[in-house]
């Protein structure tokens, strides 16, 4: 079982002794790993954002060992499942795990505690990407505005879906709600990917759900998009407004997804991993592929400036979280 407390300056020491004695070895990875395929516990669906990143970092550490990296989908729970499997997987550089913003909300609300980032080792940062707003074609609204109009005139008539109790695009859309004044029904999902299935079929209305996903569909004419959640305009979809521009002045939504492994893996491996990952990412090929889903690779960085960010945002996130609750 995982412990709940959260000591993030404590963890940040703590990785960051480990990335010094990384620095004072070798930091090549052994030329006998892998030995055999590796695994990667996704907290999501197939087809959702985080699964499409994980897939094409996946793809290049292959390409690059002639060894399997085999992603594992196990959503549920807002990603605590893959977590609890993640947190009793054997430390020998053989299972890995995605982490992120989401998940990190998911756990908080699902355990009712902290999220613990010294259960697990901090690898590398994948990618920060934001989130949309999207409504069902048949919705006759067509911006922020008429929709925050529309949903006022009929309360408790809206639904909003999202991946799961806790995640970002719930809390996010919760967040929406109660600062527009709204009143909507919340539909969670296990993960992204139903989400939007049911959002696409008119049986939910409107939803935050992460750009890569969703972005596709806006492009297909499948959904409906009003506003991006980031603090700026994404490239994907430069002519969307912010939320904050569209009506919500300061309203903000970003995420930020990563690789964890279990505690206790090698500081060597780590460090080996996290370059190895690194560099797949930022490579041009790479990095205009997450672009041109609105997503944007994380620049090259350390475990331990990766678990620092980890340990800030479950700070942030537990502040809000477990003084109002999972309903926000």
């Amino acid at each position: 079982m995982v412990p709940n407390s959260l000591t993030g300056s404590t963890f940040v020491a703590f990785v960051c002794a480990a990335s010094l004695v990384c620095a004072q070895e070798n930091p090549r990875l052994s030329n006998r790993y892998p030995l055999k395929p590796v695994r990667i516990v996704l907290t999501t669906s197939p087809g959702s954002g985080l699964d499409s990143v994980v897939r094409r970092m996946a793809q290049g550490l292959t390409e690059r060992w002639g060894q399997a990296v085999i992603v594992d989908n196990r959503p549920g729970a807002a990603g605590t499942v893959a977590l609890e499997i993640l947190a009793r997987a054997t430390p020998d550089g053989y299972t890995f795990g995605t982490i992120s913003v989401s998940v990190m909300n998911g756990w908080m609300t699902q355990k009712s505690a902290p999220f613990n980032v010294r259960a697990f080792t901090p690898v590398v940062q994948l990618t920060s990407l934001p989130y949309l707003v999207v409504v069902n074609n048949t919705l006759p609204v067509t911006s922020i505005k008429e929709l925050i109009e529309y949903a006022r005139s009929r309360p408790g008539v809206l639904n909003y879906g999202s991946p799961g109790v806790g995640s970002a695009a719930h809390l996010g859309m919760a967040l929406f709600t109660a600062v527009a004044g709204v009143d909507m029904v919340h539909v969670p999902y296990a993960g992204s990917t139903p989400a939007l299935i049911d959002l696409i079929a008119g049986r939910t209305h409107v939803q935050i759900n992460n750009i890569v996903a969703s972005s596709s569909l806006v492009k297909q004419g499948k959904i409906r998009a009003l506003a991006v959640t980031g603090a700026t305009r994404a490239q994907t979809l430069p002519h969307l407004p912010t939320v904050s521009e569209a009506g919500l002045p300061g309203y903000e939504l970003d995420n930020m997804q990563g690789l964890l492994g279990p505690a206790g893996i090698a500081p060597a491996t780590v460090l080996a991993l996290n370059r190895e990952v690194s560099a797949i990412i930022n490579t041009p090929e790479v990095r205009s592929q997450f672009a041109a889903d609105g997503a944007e690779a994380a620049p090259p960085h350390s475990p331990a400036a990766f678990g620092e960010k980890l340990a800030q945002q479950a700070d942030k996130w537990a502040a809000i979280i477990l003084k109002r609750g999972a309903k926000y």
